[in-house]
């Protein structure tokens, strides 16, 4: 018989522990809820620069796995003459884990919303420069608890240093609870 069956908020803290009830004994016993979280001190950290290759043959695997068309800029079907859909750079990751994200332990990282600010259309076979950087860290509270909303924006520069894009993306980090008794 499990001993954790859930989460209850306390009438006089604004805040979630978790229940258990003890299968000899039958009573509830309250702990306190132990988070990892990402630090506010972490916000402006950015990552190293890291290059992505905008590869024709992944815009056509990006496409197909969204069910997108495949579009060409020109009538002969060229791959180069690909159109890269405007959602392509959400794929575009920094070889190693954030400074932000590392250590977090175990929980859901949850995407919620994302924009992009083009300067000027992806080319497919260009080079980009990129960097992840943690913009904003604000504290909030889901159904199921305590969790924080992280604003994370990646930044594309094409080989003349001109910006191309920038993809701002909002993550909802619900941790799971180390309970101490």
């Amino acid at each position: 018989m499990p001993l954790f069956t859930g989460l209850i908020k306390s009438a006089h803290e604004n805040w979630y522990r978790p229940t258990q009830v003890h299968p000899v004994v039958g009573f509830v016993v309250k702990m306190d809820l132990q988070l990892m979280k990402v630090s506010d001190s972490l916000r402006g950290a950015k990552t190293e620069t890291f290059n992505v290759l905008v590869d024709a043959s992944a815009v056509q695997q990006f496409c197909r796995a969204i069910r997108h068309d495949l579009v060409y800029h020109s009538s002969d079907s060229d791959v180069s003459q690909l159109v890269v859909p405007a959602t392509f750079p959400m794929i575009f990751h920094a070889p190693t884990t954030p400074t932000w994200l590392v250590g977090l332990g175990e929980g859901a990282l949850l995407a919620r919303q994302q924009t992009f600010e083009y300067r000027r259309p992806l080319r497919c076979g260009e080079s980009l420069s990129c960097y992840l950087t943690l913009v904003n860290v604000e504290e909030t509270v889901t159904k199921r608890g305590p969790a924080q909303l992280l604003v994370q924006e990646l930044r594309a520069f094409d080989e003349s240093e001109e910006q191309v894009v920038t993809n701002q993306r909002v993550f909802i980090f619900i941790p799971l609870a180390s309970v101490t008794v």
